[in-house]
C-alpha cells in the first residue's frame, strides 16, 4: 500500500504554509474553539463580566452600598445593606415619634416607622419627645418627669399641686406677695387667693433739711434743701437756725435787749421767751451831762 508517502505528503505541505498575521482582517480566522475577552472600561480595577457596570467606576464586586437605586457591589440586589441608610424606628402609635424597641436602617422608610426615636411611651400618642405636658399622671414630653408644671395658675397666692388623674388643685396660701408693684407700699399679703396690698411706706427721715418722697420703682427718694428754716439744737434761745447741703446750722442768740440800760433782757430757755428785770446800784447813764 502507499498510504504511508501520501501522509508525509501532507504533513509536508502543511508545514510550508505561509504564517497568518493576527492582525490581518483578511487572513482566515480559526473558529475551532471559543474567544474569552476582558476589559476595565471605567478604570475600577474590575473587568466585565464580574464588574456589572464597567461604565461606573463607583460600580464593583465588594463596593460600598448607597442609596441611590444602584446595585452598587454588584451582587443582584440594589441598595441592600446601604452604607448610608438612615435609622428608622418602630412608631406603634403613629405619633410620628418611634420607641427605641424596634430599629432598622434602610434606605426607605417601612410601614410603620418614623425618622424620629425617643418615644417614651409608643403606645400613648399624647406621649412623645416635646409633647405639651398634661397634668394626667403620664410623662407626656418624655423628659423624665410626670405632670412637672402642668397646674401653674400664674397665681402667687395658690398652691399649685397635680392629682394624677384626678386634675389639678389649688390651695390658697397665706404668704408675703407683691400686689401693686410698687416700693411704695410694704407687708403685701395674701388672702384668700388673692394678693392685697399692704400699708403705704412712710419715707420722713427725720431731717429736716431734706424732702422725702417714695417712687413706685426706686422707694424713698431724699433730696437735701437749703436755706429753709429748721431747728438745730432744739434751743429756743437761738434764732435763724437754717438747712444748708441738708444739714441743718445752728442760728444766732435770741435778741432779748431791753433798750434801757438798767433794764437786763434774758431768754427764758424754757420758753423760749424774753424776761426783763431791773439793775439796782449799777452805774449807767442817762445821757444827761447835768446829773450823777
Amino acid at each position: 500500500m502507499r498510504t504511508l508517502p501520501v501522509v508525509l505528503l501532507a504533513l509536508s505541505l502543511a508545514s510550508c504554509r505561509e504564517p497568518v498575521n493576527p492582525k490581518d482582517t483578511d487572513a482566515p480566522q480559526d473558529d475551532s474553539g471559543p474567544v474569552t475577552t476582558t476589559s476595565d472600561a471605567d478604570g475600577d480595577g474590575w473587568d466585565a463580566p464580574a464588574d456589572c457596570d464597567d461604565a461606573d467606576p463607583t460600580v464593583y464586586p465588594g463596593a460600598n452600598e448607597y442609596c441611590d437605586d444602584v446595585d452598587n457591589n454588584c451582587n443582584g440586589l440594589v441598595d441592600d445593606d446601604a452604607s448610608d441608610a438612615p435609622t428608622w424606628y418602630g412608631d406603634a402609635d403613629r405619633d410620628g415619634f418611634g420607641g427605641d424597641q424596634f430599629v432598622v436602617a434602610q434606605c426607605d422608610a417601612p410601614d410603620g416607622y418614623a425618622a424620629d426615636g425617643g418615644d417614651c411611651n409608643d403606645l400613648d400618642p399624647a406621649s412623645y419627645p416635646n409633647a405639651e405636658e398634661v397634668c394626667d399622671g403620664s410623662d407626656n414630653d418624655c423628659d423624665g418627669d410626670i405632670d412637672e408644671l402642668t397646674c401653674d395658675d400664674n397665681n402667687v397666692c395658690t398652691q399649685d399641686s397635680c392629682q394624677g388623674s384626678n386634675g389639678c388643685k389649688h390651695d390658697n396660701k397665706a404668704s408675703p406677695c407683691d400686689a401693686d408693684g410698687s416700693l411704695c407700699t410694704k407687708d403685701d399679703t395674701c388672702a384668700d387667693g388673692k394678693c392685697k396690698p399692704g400699708k403705704l411706706l412712710g419715707c420722713d427721715d427725720g431731717n429736716d433739711c431734706t424732702k422725702d418722697k417714695c417712687d413706685a420703682k426706686k422707694g424713698c427718694v431724699s433730696t437735701t434743701q437749703s436755706g429753709t428754716p429748721c431747728n438745730a439744737d432744739d434751743n429756743p434761745c437761738t434764732a435763724g437756725d437754717s438747712c444748708k447741703e441738708g444739714a441743718c446750722q445752728v442760728g444766732g442768740k435770741k435778741p432779748c435787749a431791753s433798750g434801757d440800760f438798767c433794764i437786763k433782757g434774758k431768754c427764758n430757755i424754757q420758753t423760749g421767751k424774753c424776761g426783763y428785770t431791773p439793775l439796782v446800784a449799777v452805774p449807767c447813764n442817762d445821757g444827761n451831762a447835768c446829773t450823777i
